[in-house]
C-alpha cells in the first residue's frame, strides 16, 4: 500500500542485527558495534548505510570475504603520528573491551595519538565495508578532536571524458565541535550519489534524476537498466565534474596508495551494483578546541 509505514523500536532493530551476525559466526560482542553503526545511519535517514547492509555483510562472511576469526588487525609500522594498519579482512576488532570496526580501531589509535602528539594519521589495508563514515569522525569529535575518515572503494565512478569505471564512491567524513551544542559534521561521496541511494531510489522511481548515471559510452542515462557507474560529485564536465573527480583520486591516493593497498579499478568488489566495498581507509584526528 502505497505512503504504508511500520515503525520498528530501535532496540528491536538492534537485537535483530545482532542475532543476524550471531547466526553466520560472528559474536554477539562484536555484531553490537555493528548494530551500533548500522541503526545510527537509519535514525539519522541515511538509509543506504543502513539495515539494508545487513544482507550484504551476512554474505560476505559466509563467503569467507570477511574473516569472524578472533584476531586482531596488526600495526604494521608507527611513529609518534602516525600508524599503518593491516586490517586482516576483519569486520571488526576488540578494542578497549568492546568490539569495533577496524576502522574504529584506526580512529582510537588516532585518537590516543593525537593525545600525545597534538595529531594522528592512520591508514589501513585489507578491511571491509565500514558502513557510515561519519560515525567514525562523530566518534572523534565527540572526544574533542577534529575527525576525519575516508576510503576508497571498488570502481564505481566513470570520471571526466571517460566511458568506464575507475574511482569508487570514495567517501569522506569530517566533524568538529562548535560552541552551545553545536557541530559540524560533513559525510558524503565524492559521487553525485553512493552507490546504496542510487539502488533505493531505482527500487522507487523508474526514471532517475538528471546528471546522475553514465551507460557503456559514457553518455548521461536515467534508465538504472543502463546503468554502467555515476559521475563524479559535479555530474556532467560542463557542471564541474572533474572537481569530484579529482576529489576521489586524492582519497584513492591517500587510502589506497599511501596504505600500500588495492587502489582505483583494482579495488574490486561484488562486481553489481551492490553498496560498494571498503577495501583501505584512512583515519585522521587532530586536536582541537571549539571557538
Amino acid at each position: 500500500m502505497e505512503g504504508f509505514e511500520i515503525v520498528i523500536p530501535k532496540d528491536n532493530v538492534h537485537n535483530f542485527i545482532v542475532s543476524s551476525l550471531e547466526a553466520v559466526g560472528l559474536t554477539p560482542a562484536r555484531g553490537s558495534l555493528v548494530a551500533d553503526i548500522l541503526v545510527s545511519a537509519d535514525y539519522r535517514g541515511i538509509y543506504s548505510h543502513g539495515v539494508i547492509l545487513l544482507d550484504k555483510y551476512m554474505d560476505e562472511i559466509r563467503s569467507g570475504v570477511v574473516s569472524v576469526e578472533d584476531k586482531e588487525p596488526t600495526v604494521i609500522k608507527e611513529s609518534i603520528g602516525t600508524a599503518l594498519v593491516d586490517g586482516n579482512s576483519l569486520i571488526g576488532d576488540i578494542v578497549v573491551n568492546k568490539c569495533a570496526y577496524v576502522a574504529r580501531y584506526c580512529m582510537d589509535i588516532a585518537i590516543k595519538k593525537a593525545k600525545e602528539a597534538g595529531i594522528g594519521f592512520v591508514t589501513c589495508r585489507g578491511a571491509n565495508h565500514f558502513g557510515m563514515a561519519g560515525w567514525y569522525s562523530t566518534y572523534a569529535m565527540e572526544q574533542g578532536f577534529v575527525g576525519v575518515a575516508l576510503c576508497n572503494t571498488n570502481s564505481r565512478m566513470v570520471p571526466t571524458r571517460g566511458t568506464r569505471t575507475t574511482l569508487g564512491t570514495n567517501p569522506i567524513s569530517i566533524a568538529a565541535l562548535g560552541n552551545h551544542g553545536d557541530s559540524f559534521i560533513l559525510d558524503m561521496a565524492t559521487t553525485v550519489v553512493a552507490a546504496g541511494k542510487l539502488k533505493i531510489m531505482a527500487s522507487k522511481h523508474s526514471i532517475l534524476p538528471e546528471n546522475m548515471i553514465v551507460d557503456v559510452n559514457g553518455h548521461e542515462s536515467r534508465k538504472y537498466e543502463d546503468f554502467n557507474g555515476v559521475f563524479p560529485v559535479g555530474g556532467r564536465e560542463e557542471t564541474g565534474g572533474y572537481k569530484g573527480f579529482g576529489l576521489a583520486m586524492m582519497i584513492d591516493i591517500l587510502s589506497g596508495v599511501l596504505s600500500g593497498a588495492e587502489f582505483g579499478a583494482n579495488c574490486k568488489g561484488a562486481g553489481n551494483l551492490e553498496l560498494t566495498q571498503l577495501r583501505n581507509l584512512m583515519t585522521y584526528v587532530n586536536e582541537y578546541t571549539s571557538c
